[in-house]
């Protein structure tokens, strides 16, 4: 009846993203952001989040917007082991 994309029994798959920011982050911006890993180039810091799900990563987004920095990407991506 329903495609199974409208399946809502299935556990939420948890991801990995990486977010490139405008600007050097600090401390308390990245903690706020929930940030596994942070990597800083001249004007650009990446920060890999994991969330558990898609309502996580919008959670996250929010707090950027939040914090009044600049979102230049998202990207799904894999953990290097």
């Amino acid at each position: 009846m329903f495609p199974d994309y409208c399946n809502m029994s299935r556990t939420p798959t948890p991801s990995t993203y990486e977010l490139r920011i405008r600007g050097r982050l600090s401390g308390y911006q990245l903690a706020a952001l929930g940030g596994m890993e942070a990597d800083f180039s001249e004007s650009i810091t990446t920060v890999i989040v994991d969330v558990a799900d898609r309502a996580a990563l919008h959670a996250v987004l929010a707090r950027v917007e939040d914090l009044a920095l600049v979102l230049v990407a998202v990207a799904a991506t894999r953990r290097s082991e």
